[in-house]
């Protein structure tokens, strides 16, 4: 399932089939990522005038997915 990725004046949504998934208020100053192989772990890391906040997949096809559907609209 394909991540949709939303941008507005005032947030960033991140939905799957539809499903709200993670909701950023904007502005958005930075997006980082990272692998952590031993764990098997798939970070994306958000910063926002509110503070950081951090998703961790298990799948690394999503989280690829995820981070190319951001690259499109940021």
């Amino acid at each position: 399932m394909a991540p949709e990725v939303s941008v507005s004046y005032e947030c960033i949504k991140i939905r799957f089939g539809g499903i709200l998934h993670l909701h950023l208020q904007r502005p958005v100053y930075a997006v980082q990522s990272w692998v952590q192989e031993r764990q098997a772990k798939f970070t994306i890391q958000y910063t926002t005038a509110a503070g950081e906040v951090t998703s961790e997949y298990d799948d690394k096809e999503k989280w690829l997915a995820i981070l190319a559907s951001l690259d499109k609209v940021l």
